[in-house]
């Protein structure tokens, strides 16, 4: 009879050489090196954008990306957004990217709570409009 031996099972599951070379490619929140083949969107989004640095507060742009699920909309989005805030750092700006999934947070409240608190405000889950959040 063999003795069944549950240690040496976890152990030998523990020691499996993983399939995956880089784990966190498959979340949400990667940002690859390089996006092949979105040279073309990103000077779409750098001239959309460019008055925010050429001519800071002159006027809001707003822009719309639509496409299939995993195009790669939002890893375009944050790529461009995270080297914009860096360029305008560079240029003694004070510039925030805020990203916000509409998706998950589908009310307004929630929208404009995102918000508060990716700027760093303290808003409680509940008691406040969204008005009074967007005056805080």
């Amino acid at each position: 009879m063999v003795k069944w031996d549950a240690r040496k099972i976890i152990e030998d599951e523990l020691n499996k050489q993983s399939i995956f070379k880089n784990r966190e490619s498959l979340m949400p929140e990667y940002i690859p090196e390089a996006l092949p083949h979105r040279d073309n969107e990103l000077k779409l989004l750098a001239s959309y954008f460019r008055h925010l640095i050429v001519n800071p507060g002159s006027m809001s742009q707003r822009v719309l990306i639509v496409g299939r699920v995993g195009t790669g909309k939002t890893t375009l989005m944050r790529t461009f957004a995270t080297n914009l805030t860096s360029i305008a750092r560079e240029r003694g700006l004070s510039f925030d990217y805020i990203h916000v999934n509409c998706y998950r947070n589908r009310s307004l409240f929630s929208i404009v709570r995102d918000i508060a608190l990716q700027l760093g405000l303290s808003v409680p889950h509940r008691g406040l409009s969204s008005k009074e959040i967007m005056d805080a």
